[in-house]
């Protein structure tokens, strides 16, 4: 099980989450957002560290598991979130490919129609 933190890109909001498949969450939470977003990190945790950590930056909390990324929860992230570099967060190739294949799969009605319906 792992706390993924995933920022909305170009944003400074921050979804706390928990899976025992990162890789694939993220890939779900892709391609339901109208926005890119980025891994920041994973912390090798439980769903009770998840809980925890919602508790601690409640004070931040935007909706749900979205946070803003500011003050306490800026210098968590900092400090304690494993990055794979000091740049910007990076999703690794490997999970961009698959993002990109599950979502070139979709049929084009879900990819682009539902748009097209719902404000029809």
């Amino acid at each position: 099980m792992y706390v993924y933190f995933i920022r909305q890109a170009g944003t400074a909001f921050v979804k706390i989450g928990c899976s025992a498949r990162p890789q694939q969450r993220f890939i779900e939470l892709q391609i339901g957002s109208p926005q890119k977003l980025e891994l920041i990190g994973l912390l090798p945790e439980s769903i009770h560290r998840e809980a925890v950590l919602h508790d601690r930056f409640s004070h931040l909390r935007f909706r749900g598991e979205w946070f803003r990324e500011e003050g306490e929860l800026a210098a968590f992230i900092a400090s304690e979130v494993p990055r794979k570099s000091t740049g910007p967060a990076r999703l690794p190739i490997e999970w961009e490919d698959d993002c990109r294949k599950v979502f070139e799969g979709l049929p084009y009605s879900r990819r682009a129609g539902n748009a097209r319906q719902r404000s029809a």
